[in-house]
């Protein structure tokens, strides 16, 4: 925001008035499209039915191409300022805050990127709530190093998504080439939709047991319990196409 703030003053225009500027396109485009009152107020508490009105009516003349963007008529830039979020700061977040991992680990990479995918797959899914659930040890490839890392639970509003990833490969019972990620999924609804390969549908991870995600968040089969289960996944590309599939609220 301060990097946005200088750039705006460097070419003479206040940072307030760029982003007032673009709070009125905002509103003016939401209002076209329909948008509830409730969420607009939600996100410019300030606003009053005639700006809603005025940015709506502009935007609309605009894209019939009776005036331009720069022509903008004169409006209120206080209330046309969008809430400032706060920064929350999860509960995994607050672990990491204080389990950094140690520089001489020669594989701390490995647990940076972890964490990095833990907080896009949150951002992708638009939650907040991001848990530490279980904690485990990665045995690492030669020189081989024993790596603490935590379980992660992503909760939205209609599906919770549990973490383990393990770098290390072999220090899990199951194949190889297979033991990256295992993925626990709890819906509120059934997902009988295509899975498309990404997961063994009939593999049963409980009798394996996983630390970390053993009791409370290894589920039985996807064959089981559409709603409700556990499954190895092969990378983290394969975790976010299975996050986007499995999120979708229809």
């Amino acid at each position: 925001m301060a990097q946005d703030d200088e750039e705006a003053e460097a070419l003479g225009i206040p940072w307030e008035t760029v982003r007032a500027e673009f709070g009125f396109d905002d509103v003016g485009r939401r209002a076209l499209r329909g948008g509830a009152r409730d969420e607009l107020l939600a996100d410019y508490p300030h606003l009053r039915e005639e700006d809603i009105e005025q940015a709506r009516q502009f935007i609309e003349d605009e894209e019939r191409a009776l005036r331009r963007r720069d022509r903008r008529p004169p409006f209120d830039l206080a209330r046309f300022q969008p809430r400032k979020k706060p920064v929350v700061i999860s509960e995994f977040d607050a672990w990491v805050g204080t389990n950094n991992i140690p520089d001489h680990f020669e594989f701390g990479k490995g647990w940076w990127d972890y964490v990095e995918l833990i907080r896009t797959f949150a951002a992708r899914l638009d939650s907040e709530d991001v848990r530490v659930v279980g904690h485990y040890i990665v045995e690492t490839p030669p020189p081989t190093e024993l790596l603490p890392m935590p379980a992660v639970a992503i909760v939205t509003p209609t599906a919770t998504f549990a973490f383990r990833y393990d770098f290390g490969t072999w220090s899990l019972k199951q194949p190889v080439a297979l033991s990256e990620w295992v993925l626990s999924v709890d819906r509120e609804a059934p997902y009988r939709g295509p899975t498309f390969g990404l997961f063994d549908e009939a593999r049963d991870l409980r009798p394996e047991g996983l630390d970390g995600l053993s009791p409370n968040y290894l589920f039985g089969p996807y064959r089981q319990d559409q709603a409700k289960f556990s499954c190895v996944v092969k990378d983290q590309w394969d975790v976010a196409i299975l996050l986007r599939i499995l999120a979708w609220r229809a």
